[in-house]
């Protein structure tokens, strides 16, 4: 397979690693193309009768996957396009979800919004322990909400207040508070060899239960009536009244996949986005995040 935006490395007996390394891009962003190419990693996956382990890495320098796409996203204009952006992302990472084989994602550097959102969906998490390895949904920030499933695995994996608070503030957790919280499953050393720290834990985590999903996630909701209205408001000033459409939504979407489905969710996330985009202070804040860093 010839492949612009992955490097897929079969040469090792126990696990295939899959390079995630956008061409062109300093940093790994998510977009179609890219999607594509993993849809047909999966494909091969699946079909591979030894279900060797994926590990999926980053191929730059710094960071796993910063999120979505920016420019990709401000350059969308009618709310047919961004849906079926959505939808293309959110069927790939159930694909992923799905696969039988177990996946890893192996995390360094900021691990933000849709690169997140890609990490949740394989089945586990190891990540580097340095300052500068940081797991975050940072969508409430430029007014949007996470598109690709982000509402409603995020909570599930660590937990209904801790998934509130990092969506509805945007704040980023270390590697150790991702391992407090369940949303790591185990912490790697960039001073050791690499290899046989994969070892490790691929032959750990074959033997590991899943963990499971709350079963009381409806009644834990109604009980965090009182903390989710403070939660909308956490943490704004005042010129940042900006973004509690984006929160309300983030809210909405837990809510119905709670008390509905998980894909009622991300039809949620979905019908909703192009709205949200579509108002001038996201626009204004999209363009800025975008612009090109001097030096």
């Amino acid at each position: 397979m010839n492949f612009q935006h992955l490097r897929v490395d079969t040469t090792h007996p126990s696990w295939i690693t899959v390079w995630l390394d956008a061409r062109d891009r300093t940093l790994n962003v998510l977009f179609e193309e890219l999607f594509e190419e993993l849809r047909m990693v999966f494909k091969v996956a699946h079909a591979d009768p030894t279900q060797r382990p994926l590990i999926l890495r980053s191929g730059k320098a710094k960071g796993f996957v910063v999120g979505a796409d920016i420019k990709r996203i401000i350059n969308i204009r009618s709310d047919a396009e961004i849906q079926a952006f959505m939808k293309f992302g959110q069927d790939v990472l159930h694909e992923l979800e799905e696969l039988p084989n177990l996946t890893i994602a192996w995390i360094s550097g900021a691990c933000l919004g849709g690169g997140l959102e890609l990490a949740l969906a394989c089945r586990y998490r190891i990540v580097l322990d340095t300052p500068e390895t940081r797991l975050g949904m940072p969508e409430s920030k430029l007014g949007l909400t996470p598109g690709w499933g982000g509402t409603h695995r995020l909570v599930r994996t660590v937990g209904l207040q801790r998934g509130l608070e990092m969506l509805m503030t945007g704040a980023p957790i270390s590697a150790k508070v991702a391992l407090e919280y369940g949303l790591a499953d185990g912490l790697w050393n960039a001073n050791d060899e690499i290899n046989p720290q994969i070892d490790y834990w691929v032959a750990k985590l074959h033997n590991a239960s899943k963990r499971r999903i709350p079963r009381d996630l409806l009644v834990q909701w109604e009980q965090m009536s009182p903390e989710r209205q403070e939660l909308r408001r956490l943490g704004l000033a005042e010129d940042q009244q900006w973004q509690i459409p984006a929160r309300q939504a983030i809210e909405r979407a837990i809510e119905l996949g709670i008390k509905e489905s998980p894909a009622t969710a991300e039809r949620l996330e979905r019908e909703g986005f192009f709205e949200l985009l579509n108002r001038p202070k996201v626009q204004e804040t999209l363009a800025l995040f975008s612009a090109p860093r001097k030096n």
